[in-house]
């Protein structure tokens, strides 16, 4: 036969008989009682104790929150470094994305005021114009030219004044059937007679392969100053008169 251990109970056929009790769980359980009991009368001996207890304990719980003191700074300086942080990455991506935005928003403004510029330029040019559009620039120490997207199909000639939105910018030296090549103002190998200034002054304005041409034969003794208008003379027979510069 098997051996039964016993357990705190016994397994009978009817069920389960437990063990008796022993008398420390009932003075236990007794104690409990008179405590609970105790606690909610408000006897002035309880009160008293109750005091007393408050009292010792007062000190040392106003001791363990001195000294959990600094880890709950600190706790809380990682949470608001943490928090400043992600606030931090935020405000940068935001800044990224407004500068992306004031970018495109230059661009498109300056293309604006191009677009504008030409406009106003076809309107009043006094000959007939046809928009190209630059695809490629060539620039070195001995040549200022740049190709537009237009050729011999598109009606374009040797010898043709090129306008940008400021004004004259050079001249066609070579034609394809899709491609011009134009010779900017400021090649060392630009000669455009103008005229300056409300008087109207001769010169000829010379490129120096520099951002700015010169005004060579001009008189002395003309006064000049910044801002005044150059437009082309005609005197050669490329250009018409009164293109401005």
């Amino acid at each position: 036969m098997n051996i039964v251990r016993k357990d705190s109970y016994t397994r009978g056929a009817m069920g389960r008989t437990y063990e008796g009790t022993s008398g420390l769980h009932f003075l236990l359980m007794f104690v409990a009682m008179v405590l609970l009991v105790l606690t909610r009368v408000e006897h002035p001996v309880i009160i008293s104790q109750q005091d007393a207890v408050r009292k010792l304990s007062e000190p040392v719980l106003e001791r363990i929150g001195h000294a959990v003191e600094p880890v709950r700074n600190l706790h809380h300086s990682v949470v608001r470094f943490l928090s400043i942080d992600d606030e931090f990455r935020r405000l940068e991506r935001e800044l990224i994305s407004v500068r992306q935005l004031l970018d495109r928003t230059s661009k498109l403004a300056q293309r604006n005021e191009e677009l504008g510029d030409l406009v106003n330029l076809i309107r009043t040019a006094p000959v007939d114009a046809v928009t190209v559009e630059v695809i490629a620039g060539a620039q070195g120490l001995f040549g200022r030219t740049v190709l537009v997207g237009a050729g011999s199909r598109a009606a374009i000639r040797y010898g043709q004044p090129v306008l940008s939105g400021k004004g004259l910018f050079g001249r066609i030296v070579s034609v394809t059937d899709t491609t011009a090549r134009v010779l900017v103002l400021n090649d060392t190998n630009s000669r455009i007679p103008v005229e300056v200034g409300n008087t109207q002054k001769s010169a000829l304005l010379v490129g120096d392969n520099t951002v700015r041409p010169r005004l060579i034969y001009l008189n002395s003794a003309t006064a000049v100053k910044a801002g005044d208008r150059v437009v082309t003379s005609g005197a050669s027979g490329e250009f018409p008169r009164g293109l401005e510069v």
